[in-house]
């Protein structure tokens, strides 16, 4: 170990937490270790694992005095162990890293320059380049820029930010009382919608961390898990935005999930009754060209299993209200371009 103390606090935090990580751990600390912004303290967190993660930690700590470990006696989860990094950490700012993904080495120095340029800006994430398990780019995400559009994803999806390319100022962290860990999953999530009324968000257009998609990670295995919990803050946000309870939710429950996939939830009709959240939309410019895809998706998807009638009227709300252009013209041709598009793909 080595706590630091007697030297003056680092401008940086980075927070990683890992169990059972030590087939990409090495990358992950080259990765980090290796940034061209060098004034940061690396705490990582050995959260019970019964591989040889301690011995990888152990080896790396012993060669970089900025790397500064702790072992969990048992396992106490991600939420709790994220907790105890904020706890510890003496930076200004503090940075996310997870175990199986690798930092681009311009990252920290890119997102430090952007907080001390914009000190009305809490929370900065990156573009991300998506990996496999074997480090093979399968695509770039990009991150929305601004502010109003990354809390406007935040009503209905929990990934205005990968969670691994966020940096924060640490005291805001503090104040909005860290992570819940009362919440098992999608726990960035709900800090991300605690944050929003406390202070503004920003997204790099550069992809500065590769993420990798593995199949045995957490978001492939305890999908409806994690869905269920971002769910659960997506109502919060909905009943803030609806306090005159005019939302139905339980229509609102039944299209998030189908929005998210999980079609068998869908009741004929929901679209109709969900009227006041699309006039929330077409009133929100930053929802307009993601939430947009999405819904799409949806309407062919209900097309494809004969709600018709829903599906029809899903593509007309997505062309005359939540589409650049908000007028018949433009939601007839685009509703007209939708339904010949699916006619040709038909087998």
């Amino acid at each position: 170990m080595n706590p630091d103390s007697e030297k003056s606090s680092p401008r940086l935090s980075v927070v990683m937490s890992v169990y059972n990580g030590g087939k990409y751990l090495d990358e992950a600390l080259q990765s980090t270790l290796g940034q061209s912004f060098r004034d940061f303290e690396f705490i990582a967190i050995d959260d019970g694992s019964g591989d040889d993660t301690w011995a990888v930690l152990s080896r790396y700590a012993a060669r970089d005095p900025r790397l500064v470990l702790r072992r969990n006696e048992r396992n106490i989860g991600l939420t709790r162990s994220l907790n105890l990094g904020l706890e510890l950490a003496r930076g200004g700012y503090l940075a996310r890293m997870d175990a199986d993904d690798v930092c681009l080495p311009g990252r920290f120095a890119a997102q430090v320059e952007y907080l001390d340029r914009n000190p009305r800006v809490g929370v900065v994430g990156t573009s991300v380049q998506v990996i496999d398990e074997h480090g093979n780019l399968l695509y770039e995400r990009l991150s929305a820029a601004d502010d109003e559009s990354l809390k406007a994803e935040l009503l209905l999806k929990n990934n205005a930010f990968a969670h691994g390319s966020v940096m924060a100022r640490t005291e805001l962290l503090r104040q909005a009382g860290g992570y819940d860990e009362k919440i098992p999953f999608a726990q960035d999530y709900d800090l991300w919608c605690r944050l929003k009324p406390l202070t503004k968000f920003a997204g790099l257009q550069q992809s500065l961390i590769q993420w990798r998609n593995r199949q045995t990670g957490i978001s492939n295995l305890d999908r409806r898990a994690q869905l269920k919990c971002s769910l659960e803050t997506s109502l919060r946000n909905l009943a803030e935005e609806f306090k005159d309870g005019s939302i139905d939710r339980e229509a609102y429950r039944r299209v998030w999930w189908a929005y998210h996939g999980f079609l068998e939830s869908y009741r004929t009709g929901d679209i109709g009754r969900l009227g006041p959240l699309w006039e929330l939309l077409a009133s929100r410019a930053g929802l307009m060209q993601k939430t947009n895809r999405g819904f799409r998706d949806l309407a062919y998807a209900l097309l494809a299993n004969s709600e018709v009638r829903d599906g029809i009227r899903l593509l007309w709300i997505c062309g005359s209200r939540l589409g650049q252009k908000a007028n018949p013209a433009t939601a007839l041709k685009s509703l007209l371009k939708s339904l010949l598009s699916i006619k040709k793909t038909k087998p």
